[in-house]
């Protein structure tokens, strides 16, 4: 689980780390996101909210990667973002007129969701249960944790009947 800030350039090198790991854990780990905003006082986070209208398109992800190297993160350039990663205009402007309300919700949801795991600002990884960033384990050992959790059995599992 990621939960991070796509407008904290901290949190977006963080980003990075995780993509590189899922390069070499392809096909065998997955990563959840949750929006974890640095300031929880700022009611509109740009970065996040146009991060929902990808999600919805299902271009989270290359949106994600496409502000790792954003150079002047204005609403109108997440606009743009958006369409360069390859996401319809028509569908972006049809769904921020149709869903923002929507996206709030399940922003403010994810926000409370973070502020009550009572982990601190973000970036915060968990992995299964294991946080790695702030107050946890360092991130630069994020990749021997996950090697450790890849190599465990699988004992507590609950497996039906």
């Amino acid at each position: 689980v990621e939960m991070n800030d796509l407008s904290c350039v901290q949190c977006m090198e963080t980003s990075k780390v995780i993509d590189g790991l899922m390069e070499t854990y392809k096909g065998q780990a997955r990563v959840l996101y949750i929006h974890a905003p640095v300031n929880r006082f700022n009611g509109v986070n740009m970065a996040a909210f146009y991060g929902k209208v990808a999600q919805r398109g299902g271009l989270f992800w290359e949106y994600r990667k496409a502000l790792q190297t954003l150079q002047n993160p204005t609403p109108e350039n997440y606009f743009e973002t958006l369409i360069q990663i390859g996401m319809d205009r028509l569908e972006a402007r049809r769904l921020l007129q149709t869903e923002s309300r929507r996206f709030y919700r399940e922003l403010d949801a994810d926000t409370v969701l973070t502020e009550q795991l009572h982990l601190g600002n973000p970036p915060n990884i968990l992995v299964n249960g294991l946080h790695v960033g702030v107050n946890g384990i360092p991130l630069e050992k994020l990749a021997d944790v996950v090697t450790y959790d890849m190599q465990r059995p699988n004992e507590n599992v609950l497996r039906g009947p």
